[in-house]
């Protein structure tokens, strides 16, 4: 009776290296950030930093799907797509976590500054015009869903950017099977 012990950790080799450069991932993210919060004023830099940060990002999970490989020896599509997932998830809960400091403890007037931008947009739109209680009512509901886009939107955004680059990559990185 030579029995395999299963692992408690499923995919335990793929978050080894899902948290390292799930990690990285974050931290790059977190920069992005701060430097858009930081020329906040002048719209050109602030999409060349966002612009930077997620091909920054989709790099990352391309080394991390190639360390895997190197590894490992070999990758499946399966591995790959799975591996940028972990890699995103991860990376979008650090920064949920950094955004959440930040908006409630480290810089809690930036949430109005947050709810200013928003009201200036609503201004802008048609609908709104002339309707100050209306917009008041969009700021309200705005602000009550703010912490809970604040967990959610960086999980869902992060997983989004490292699941487009985990399929390009896992499909250039795979194992070719021979030709029938």
């Amino acid at each position: 009776m030579n029995r395999k012990i299963k692992s408690p950790i499923p995919h335990k080799k793929l978050l080894r290296i899902a948290l390292n450069y799930g990690s990285i991932m974050a931290i790059i993210g977190v920069v992005g950030f701060v430097l858009n919060n930081v020329f906040a004023g002048n719209r050109a830099l602030v999409s060349v930093i966002s612009i930077g940060t997620y091909v920054a990002a989709a790099f990352t999970v391309y080394y991390g799907i190639k360390k895997f490989k190197v590894v490992y020896g070999s990758l499946s599509m399966r591995d790959g797509i799975l591996l940028a997932l972990y890699i995103g998830v991860i990376s979008g809960l650090i920064i949920s976590a950094y955004m959440y400091l930040y908006y409630y403890v480290i810089s809690p007037e930036a949430i109005d500054k947050v709810m200013e931008h928003q009201r200036e947009a609503l201004e802008k739109l048609p609908q709104f015009q002339n309707q100050p209680n209306k917009i008041e009512e969009e700021i309200a509901k705005f602000r009550a869903g703010f912490p809970y886009y604040l967990l959610v939107g960086p999980i869902l955004g992060q997983s989004f950017i490292a699941l487009l680059a985990g399929l390009t990559s896992a499909f250039m990185l795979k194992d070719q099977e021979p030709a029938r």
